[in-house]
């Protein structure tokens, strides 16, 4: 018996060992699931043959706030810190929620999938002058305005890809349908202040944009009681369609050493069924800030509920496009236990980005377990820690974020990003 055991353990040593061993081989920022920065991605997992894969996304960010002041039992808002936390830009806040999944058949040079995929991102803006109006002070008797920009972006995508691999480079491209769940042009943000004598005050803050869906945002009803039917519909009638092409060198097929990509090549722009123009606002204010205090009131403003409005506008005619991206990455592997890969990407979209960054990944056990990276990526700069448990025939991989619109923020937990990735397949 005791045999027995000592041979299992035995097993599970050398299996494990076995394992770990092959570790090395794989690379964090080229993981299949980035398919969406470059399709070719695709054909780089260690599952050689056969591939199931799942990740979602979730994260938010803003320019002041942090754990430590949302979780004490009152919270202080300091608008002289505020103004000076924030950037040049103003003070920002947003929020993202990436989600999707994809099957993926490989044989010989040959490679086949089909996926899906959303994209969610927004942001608000308050602009520099208006908080430093705030802070510093302003005249009695006077209203002030300030503008920001502000936009909502959400699409739900669905394709195939085919790839195919010549000598040590691996051509690939995804032809994909789309629609645009929530898309906003002209989006502002708007605040006004006002003081009187009285000592009373007013603030009012808001959103105003032309919004465009193929669904019903005014009635969320609608959109759960959808079915299978209906939603063909929408694809057939209103959808859009997409490329993406992308090309990796990979000499050792699970590490590719650079790649370039063009990603939402427009072929026919998605044309949504409803358009509104849309605006949300709030307010806050006091009929006599000084009575309320010295009253002993507890709560000197009142804050309204937030309201909604849809107003709809003419029949949508123009086209909606997906971000078009131009991106790539190099692997630097001059050195003894990591390799350094950076990235850059411009995206040509309304508003205009730039996105940057590099990554530290080990390349021998158990460094091969992490990787870090430092990278402005869309609305805000990251900081990430990966960790990464690849069993071949299963892997969990997990991303921890602390994020700020400002660099010197990012490390101060004004906002944060988790990512889970899961893959199957052999």
């Amino acid at each position: 018996m005791r045999k027995n055991k000592q041979h299992m353990k035995i097993f599970i040593a050398l299996g494990f060992l076995m394992a770990i061993n092959s570790l090395p081989l794989a690379a964090f920022s080229n993981h299949s699931t980035l398919h969406t920065r470059n399709p070719a991605l695709l054909s780089t997992s260690r599952r050689e043959f056969f591939e199931l894969s799942f990740l979602a996304s979730p994260g938010v960010t803003n320019s002041y706030f942090s754990p430590s002041n949302i979780l004490k039992q009152e919270m202080i808002i300091d608008l002289s810190q505020i103004y000076s936390a924030s950037g040049a830009a103003g003070f920002r806040a947003g929020g993202s929620l990436n989600s999707g999944s994809h099957t993926s058949l490989h044989i010989g040079p040959i490679g086949l999938a089909g996926y899906w995929g959303t994209q969610n991102l927004a942001r608000v803006t308050v602009p520099k002058e208006m908080l430093g109006i705030l802070a510093n002070g302003n005249e009695i008797g006077q209203t002030y305005e300030g503008n920001g920009d502000a936009f909502i972006n959400s699409f739900v995508e669905y394709g195939g890809y085919a790839s195919y691999r010549w000598q040590t480079y691996t051509f690939g491209l995804k032809a994909a349908g789309y629609l645009p769940l929530a898309y906003t042009r002209n989006g502002r943000s708007t605040i006004t202040f006002s003081t009187a004598e009285s000592g009373a005050i007013d603030v009012e803050a808001g959103m105003n944009a032309e919004l465009y869906s193929v669904v019903d945002l005014e009635n969320p009803d609608s959109i759960t009681s959808m079915d299978a039917t209906s939603i063909m519909s929408l694809l057939t009638e209103h959808g859009g369609i997409k490329l993406d092409f992308g090309l990796i060198h990979n000499p050792e097929r699970n590490r590719p050493e650079w790649g370039l990509a063009l990603i939402n090549i427009p072929v026919i722009g998605a044309l949504p069924n409803l358009a509104w123009q849309f605006s949300a606002t709030t307010s806050a204010g006091t009929a006599g800030l000084l009575t309320g205090l010295s009253g002993g009131t507890e709560e000197a403003f009142e804050m309204s509920e937030p309201e909604l409005e849809f107003g709809p506008l003419a029949e949508a005619t123009e086209r909606i496009y997906m971000p078009f991206r131009i991106g790539g990455f190099y692997r630097f592997r001059n050195f003894p236990v990591v390799d350094i890969i950076p990235h850059a990407e411009v995206v040509i979209a309304e508003p205009f980005r730039f996105n940057a960054g590099v990554s530290v990944e080990g390349t021998r056990f158990p460094w091969s377990l992490f990787a870090a990276g430092l990278a402005y990526e869309e609305i805000a700069w990251q900081a990430n820690l990966d960790m990464r448990f690849d069993m071949r025939f299963a892997e969990l991989m997990l991303r921890f974020s602390t994020n700020s619109p400002e660099l010197l923020g990012v490390f101060s937990g004004r906002g944060a990003r988790f990512q889970i990735e899961t893959s199957y397949g052999f």
